[in-house]
């Protein structure tokens, strides 16, 4: 009994901590899964302005989810483990973009640019979470712009995308 009581409690606290957790658990092994098939199957994808959309959404994708993830786990990093979250997710963002040039053609520059538009994404979500109302349509408008602008910075070529 009790601990089905736990189980509860703890499922509920999971479900209102880490919403996006879900999400990402669910959904990175499938779309891991889906881009390799893809590069596998049609090597003509990694080439030209579709080499450039894949990568693009791709490293923008796992890059996002992974920064609202830290986010939502801000305290653990810090208070825990006493890390700054934000440099944390800098470091993977870096390691993740260095390990994707061996598949990707394209991959981000992770300047100054990149790594500003991060942060106020994070913020934005962090206000967003707590805002009712109009200010709550404002943020998601906000947050909006914010991801077209970060999804339209500029890119680099890799070794991955030279064709022999």
């Amino acid at each position: 009994m009790l601990g089905e009581m736990e189980a509860d409690y703890n499922r509920g606290h999971f479900d209102r901590k880490a919403p996006l957790d879900r999400l990402q658990q669910a959904g990175r092994p499938e779309l891991s899964r889906l881009f390799n098939l893809l590069i596998r199957c049609w090597p003509g994808l990694r080439q030209g302005w579709r080499g450039h959309i894949l990568s693009c959404f791709f490293l923008w994708s796992v890059f996002l989810t992974h920064s609202l993830s830290v986010c939502e786990r801000g305290e653990f990093y810090q208070l825990l483990l006493g890390m700054d979250p934000a440099c944390f997710d800098a470091e993977v963002m870096r390691h993740t973009n260095r390990t994707a040039r061996c598949a990707f053609p394209w991959v981000f520059r992770l300047d100054g640019r990149y790594l500003e538009l991060r942060d106020r994404l994070v913020e934005t979500f962090r206000s967003l979470r707590q805002a009712h109302g109009l200010a709550r349509f404002g943020l998601r408008l906000r947050f909006a712009a914010l991801l077209l602008r970060q999804f339209a910075q500029p890119m680099e070529r890799s070794d991955a995308g030279v064709v022999a």
